[in-house]
Formats: C-alpha cells, sequence, structure tokens
C-alpha cells in the first residue's frame, strides 16, 4: 500500500504543481509570441517576394540591374562580417578587461 501523505507533504507537492503549471503556461506564452514572430517574418517576406515578382513581370530585369543588386548583397554581406568581427573583438578581449589580465 502507498503510504498517506502529511498535509504539510501534501500543500508542499500542490505549491510544486503550481509553480511547474505556471512554468508551462508562460513557457507556451514565449512560444506563441515566438511562433507569431516567425509567422509575420514569413509573411513580410511574402510579400516582399511578391513585390519582386510583380516588377519582374512588369520589366525583365537586364543583367545590370541583376549584377547592382549582387553587389548591394555583397556589400550588406561585407557589412555583416565587419559588424560580427567587431562584434567578436569586443567579446573576446570583454573577461581581460574585467579581470585586469592581458595576454
Amino acid at each position: 500500500a502507498t503510504p498517506l501523505l502529511s498535509g504539510q507533504e501534501l500543500q508542499d507537492a500542490l505549491q510544486r504543481l503550481r509553480a511547474t503549471y505556471q512554468a508551462l503556461e508562460t513557457e507556451a506564452a514565449e512560444e506563441d509570441a515566438s511562433n507569431g514572430v516567425a509567422l509575420n517574418d514569413a509573411l513580410l517576406e511574402r510579400l516582399r517576394l511578391s513585390g519582386l515578382l510583380q516588377r519582374y513581370r512588369e520589366r525583365r530585369p537586364s543583367s545590370e540591374d541583376l549584377a547592382e543588386k549582387q553587389r548591394q548583397a555583397l556589400d550588406e554581406l561585407a557589412a555583416e562580417v565587419l559588424r560580427l568581427r567587431e562584434e567578436n573583438s569586443l567579446l573576446a578581449t570583454r573577461p581581460q578587461e574585467q579581470t585586469g589580465q592581458s595576454e
């Protein structure tokens, strides 16, 4: 036979269950919000691509247009790489500055 729990043990178990339930509710709400953001991102990308397709149907891009788009994309990627390198450098030196150590 299973031993019966005391009143305090029941209250403790109930408190743990409530805390678990609240944590699960919070996690579900955060996941719903994240899914909503992802859905909005997908809808915006779909809208962007639809507009691009419409423009291409109305006027086919020239090779110069396509080359310019590629140059712009490369410039954006190069800027992102530079930003990430700077951020990485800052993160790599931060612990040394906090502890007063140097290499």
